[in-house]
């Protein structure tokens, strides 16, 4: 019998800290797409600065969606609808690295987060079978130590502890477990592996609340920013426009004044 609970109702805390990562998820993208699309000096700047939130913007959001699967009425359900949105990133970015390079995503975080919502929904009655905190320990353990299979090795993040065979990596087919070959590029890039083990970190990590006599604050339960809480309940249709909505703006921007940034530029000469 599964010893898990669902969380009573919607916590605002979740959708605020997710608002927040969206809005730094912006930002960094923002540079990202400065320095790399554009070729825009301030945007290598800004990518030089906001380089160590790279990885911590992801590890926040998918680890709030992992406690969210207490909170979902059936994660089946959201992973399929998910998957929707993610297939369309990956076909319109792919058809779109024809005119910008470094902008085709084949196994984004939309991607992965559909996918490990569907297997959730599947197996996730099994998940629930073992006991909450040694599972949420052993996840929160085998997330940093899958961080480098996308670099063909096992090890705390940096530290290589054994390599693993090529033969995983000569295939064009298993990228998105976490094994690309040599050839493989996608400009957002999140495989099951590691990521699947911090999602379920969450998962596990809402249900030692929940099945434990741990009482969750009142507090929790009360807006704190209403715009941060709408932020991250509007989260996925962010995602989607957001980067169209830089790269069109920049371009205009530019276009409108090329001129006038080619006459300063020359009188800075």
């Amino acid at each position: 019998m599964s010893e898990t609970k669902t969380i009573k109702k919607r916590i605002p805390l979740l959708d605020e800290l997710r608002g927040l990562t969206v809005i730094a998820m912006v930002i960094y993208h923002a540079a990202y797409s400065w320095a790399y699309i554009f070729g825009l000096p301030f945007g290598v700047a800004m990518m030089n600065v906001l380089f160590p939130i790279h990885y911590i913007i992801p590890v926040v959001f998918v680890f709030i969606s992992g406690i969210c699967t207490k909170l979902s009425r059936s994660n089946l359900r959201r992973g399929l609808l998910l998957l929707i949105p993610a297939l369309g990133i990956n076909i319109v970015t792919i058809f779109l690295e024809k005119y910008i390079m470094y902008i085709s995503i084949y196994f984004g975080v939309i991607n992965m987060l559909s996918v490990v919502m569907i297997l959730y929904g599947l197996f996730g009655k099994y998940l629930e079978r073992f006991p909450s905190l040694p599972s949420f320990i052993i996840c929160m353990l085998l997330f940093p130590l899958t961080w480098g299979i996308n670099d063909r090795f096992v090890g705390i993040f940096g530290i290589k502890l054994f390599e693993l065979p090529d033969y995983l990596y000569n295939t064009k087919f298993l990228f998105p477990i976490g094994f690309p070959d040599n050839n493989f590029t996608s400009s957002d890039y999140f495989p099951l592996l590691p990521w699947i083990f911090l999602f379920l970190a969450g998962a596990y990590f809402a249900s030692v609340i929940t099945t434990t006599k741990i009482m969750i604050s009142e507090k929790l339960y009360k807006s704190h920013s209403r715009v941060l809480s709408f932020i991250g309940k509007k989260a996925l249709y962010i995602y989607i426009a957001h980067q169209p909505v830089i790269c069109g703006l920049t371009y205009l921007i530019l276009l409108l004044f090329k001129e006038t940034l080619i006459k300063s530029s020359a009188e800075v000469a």
